[in-house]
């Protein structure tokens, strides 16, 4: 009877699609927690893009050299009697039809964004920092709105269990460095300019 059961159960298993973790939502999840809660009155859409719709990237990190911006964010910020408003005028509470963009040339599928889930995890808290009012222009190496955030120390980031398919992708916060600690402390706000971030 025993024997029955574990086969019927092994069965089952086999019969059952393998789990997928969505590591957009978890990335999303985290974003909203870092920033603490939801901008642009609780509406954020994430949405796929081509490499020739990514904007150019890369001009506020010192020989990086420019590039297509694997992900990206845009945002309106009106004004009363409907016109656009300059972000540098604009309050972050009033930016609307908030969008991250996230290049599928770089992210192209769940699978590579779980086996890099620590770096997509942290491009997406950045693009988020644009819906709070922060800029990349005068960020510093080792906060997350500098424009490489992947050298930012973010355990929300670097703790997580997501599941693809057989494989299981886990992370483990690593050690703070002196660079990055004084660089999140650094951390301050910075309009937009334009009602639009500079792309990563």
């Amino acid at each position: 009877m025993l024997l029955a059961l574990l086969a019927g159960a092994r069965a089952q298993a086999r019969a059952r699609p393998p789990a997928v973790s969505d590591p957009v939502a978890e990335a999303v999840r985290r974003a909203v927690a870092y920033w603490h809660g939801t901008p642009c009155a609780g509406q954020v859409l994430v949405v796929s893009a081509t490499a020739g719709e990514a904007p150019p990237a890369g001009q506020n990190v010192p020989g990086l050299g420019t590039h297509a911006a694997a992900m990206w964010a845009t945002f309106r910020a009106p004004v009363p009697g409907g016109a656009a408003a300059d972000a540098n005028t604009a309050p972050p509470s009033s930016y609307r039809e908030c969008v991250v963009h996230v290049n599928t040339a770089t992210w192209p599928n769940w699978r590579s964004e779980d086996t890099n889930f620590a770096s997509f995890c942290k491009e997406m808290l950045h693009e988020y920092g644009h819906f709070e009012g922060y800029s990349d222009a005068g960020a510093r190496a080792g906060t997350i709105q500098y424009e490489r955030p992947d050298l930012a120390r973010v355990p929300l980031c670097e703790r997580f269990r997501l599941v693809y398919g057989h494989k299981l992708f886990t992370g483990h916060p690593r050690p703070p460095a002196a660079s990055a600690a004084a660089g999140a402390r650094s951390l301050r706000r910075t309009p937009v300019p334009g009602g639009r971030r500079r792309p990563r």
